[in-house]
């Protein structure tokens, strides 16, 4: 918000603050906590997609290392692949 005159920016704070006292108790809890409730993980905040990548990583190499060993694929035959 550009602000050209101190009296608008007044104007604009206490606005704001009258909102909030006008606003019943109850009724700013409930809007707190739908706004934690919608709020992104703080992984995501900080690192992005790539912090989740890195814990889904660290978690399954976890795993690997805890679980049984998992049986052997069996190998699949070539299929011709045909170059036109």
């Amino acid at each position: 918000m550009a602000v050209e005159k101190p009296e608008d920016y007044i104007k604009f704070i206490t606005g704001k603050a009258i909102n909030f006292i006008d606003t019943p108790m109850d009724t700013r809890r409930e809007n707190r906590q739908k706004a934690k409730a919608t709020k992104e993980p703080w992984l995501t905040r900080w690192f992005g997609i790539g912090g989740l990548g890195v814990m889904q990583w660290i978690k399954s190499s976890s795993r690997d290392q805890t679980s049984e060993e998992r049986p052997e694929l069996p190998d699949l035959p070539d299929l011709p692949v045909k170059m036109t």
